[in-house]
């Protein structure tokens, strides 16, 4: 198995979720094969309209 293929292949597929996503409005958005120690008690945050 070519491991820096996979992870080259990963970070594309990432990026091009993330991308639809910034086009929906969201400002900042990471992308990550892994997750952070903790991740399951970050909150989850949804965007707001400014009046």
């Amino acid at each position: 198995m070519n491991v820096a293929l996979v992870e080259k292949l990963v970070a594309e597929k990432l990026e091009t979720a993330a991308a639809t996503v910034r086009a929906e409005g969201w400002k900042w958005v990471e992308c990550s094969a892994t997750a952070p120690a903790g991740y399951h008690a970050m909150k989850r945050h949804y965007p707001e309209a400014f009046l």
